[in-house]
């Protein structure tokens, strides 16, 4: 197994926790507070300027219920709430293709 390089690492864990905030939609203030963070800080680890420190990211994980293993890139496993938000996605998707079509049938009559 190939060791990943800080640059690699950096990326996977800033990528990933601006995937969990966006899903939340928080803003990286709130985040930054509710991990105990400032928005500075918070801002810095998901740009990839900092990474976690290991409290840190374990208060990352239990607050968007993520494993540190996905946060980190050695899982490929998502948490339930981008599982979730996917699903809700192509619900909403699913539904605007058949109004749509609705419409378009009205249309051509």
């Amino acid at each position: 197994m190939r060791k990943a390089t800080d640059t690699e690492l950096r990326k996977k864990v800033c990528g990933r926790l601006k995937t969990l905030r966006v899903t939340l939609g928080l803003t990286q203030d709130k985040a930054g507070k509710a991990l105990g963070m400032t928005r500075q800080g918070y801002a810095s680890i998901e740009s990839g300027r900092g990474l976690p420190s290991l409290e840190s990211l374990i208060r990352i994980s239990i607050y968007y219920n993520a494993s540190v293993d996905w946060i980190i890139g050695l899982s490929e496993s998502e948490p339930e709430c981008i599982k979730q938000h996917k699903n809700e996605l192509k619900e909403n998707i699913t539904d605007e293709i058949e109004r749509l079509q609705k419409m378009l049938k009205e249309i051509e009559k």
